[in-house]
């Protein structure tokens, strides 16, 4: 297997690997991984009766849109609150976070690569409340290893300069990934 599911089916080979070779506080630092036909679908269905953020950029919620037919889940992705991606700042972070404690959220569900994917796992911990709310990886791109990390990848403006600086922060793993 290559792309995608091959990176699945090794992530999963890892997960169901990790007994006393692994430290006690590191075995649960792996998501679920769900691979198959129709899974999607089938997470969407567990999913309904929460309340729901969904994490994903503007561009490919259009094309998501478009290709409903193609993809059932879809019609299903967009009943819950759509949080177009932000940028990756802590001010817009922490904006986000804001909305997301206001509206109640209790699952969230990243659909896109790896900025998408951390801005979920930031928002998913730095919600303010005592236990941390749990976030669904439905990865477009798998040239990252975000869904599958603990860590999230967060830009800070430097005063006066024209750039940022890359923090990585310890947002927690993503609860499952789900690969169609």
């Amino acid at each position: 297997w290559g792309g995608a599911m091959g990176a699945a089916l090794y992530v999963n080979s890892l997960a169901q690997k990790r007994t006393e070779q692994v430290q006690p506080a590191n075995r649960d630092i792996l998501p679920e991984i769900h691979v198959g036909k129709g899974i999607i679908a089938a997470a969407m269905q567990e999913l309904s009766s929460e309340r729901v953020v969904v994490v994903m950029g503007q561009r490919l919620e259009e094309v998501l849109k478009k290709a409903e037919d193609h993809y059932p889940w879809v019609r299903e992705l967009f009943q819950w609150q759509v949080l177009h991606l932000p940028e990756c700042t802590q001010d817009a972070l922490d904006r986000h976070a804001d909305a997301v404690r206001q509206f109640g959220c209790t699952k969230i569900i990243a659909v896109g690569a790896g900025t998408t994917t951390d801005v979920a796992k930031y928002l998913g911990s730095a919600t303010g409340t005592r236990a941390r709310i749990g976030v669904v990886v439905i990865p477009t791109a798998i040239s990252t290893n975000s869904a599958f990390t603990e860590k999230a990848i967060i830009y800070t403006e430097i005063p006066g300069k024209d750039r940022r600086r890359a923090q990585s922060l310890f947002a927690g793993p993503p609860e499952a990934v789900y690969f169609d």
